[in-house]
């Protein structure tokens, strides 16, 4: 109820100087990576998500079905699984489909999904460490690096001096 207000303090925190949260769209491999690797990049960009204010991740029922799935299996025993949960329910959620979008990894076609997230989302990066994504980078219309490139990237400028 209350979000159309926030609407007029966008434009208005824009016009500050304060730019719109950089969106991005996380691989799997980047949340187990924050879930037991206190220093890692991939740490600092899933706090910077949950902080909302320079970055804001997108997500889609079939990579938040992934999500958690991994967060339970792989994250389970880790004192950080319940910041990983935090950050499943608070992504936007877009709908899309990799096969109707004719989006296709033929390495692995189970990164289709996080692919066509980032594409139909229209975000400003894809980060993850999954070779077969970072093999499309390329040929991608959204950018795919590592969390440490993002991080060293113009695009995360913002969030460098995030602990």
């Amino acid at each position: 109820m209350l979000k159309p207000l926030f609407f007029p303090f966008r434009i208005l925190a824009r016009l500050v100087g304060h730019p719109r949260p950089k969106r991005v769209v996380l691989d799997t491999n980047v949340l187990i990576a924050a879930a037991w690797n206190k220093g890692s990049a991939s740490r600092r960009i899933v706090d910077a998500c949950l902080e909302g204010k320079t970055l804001r991740a997108v997500s889609s029922p079939a990579l938040r079905r992934e999500y958690d799935f991994i967060i339970n299996r792989a994250a389970r025993k880790s004192k950080y699984r319940k910041f990983l949960q935090r950050f499943v329910e608070t992504a936007e959620v877009i709908e899309c489909d990799a096969r109707e979008m004719g989006i296709e990894v033929p390495a692995d076609p189970d990164d289709a999904k996080v692919l066509a997230t980032a594409v139909a989302g229209r975000v400003d990066a894809l980060i993850g460490n999954d070779h077969h994504l970072l093999d499309l980078a390329e040929e991608s219309s959204v950018p795919i690096l590592r969390p440490g490139e993002f991080l060293r990237s113009s695009d995360g400028e913002a969030i460098k001096d995030i602990a």
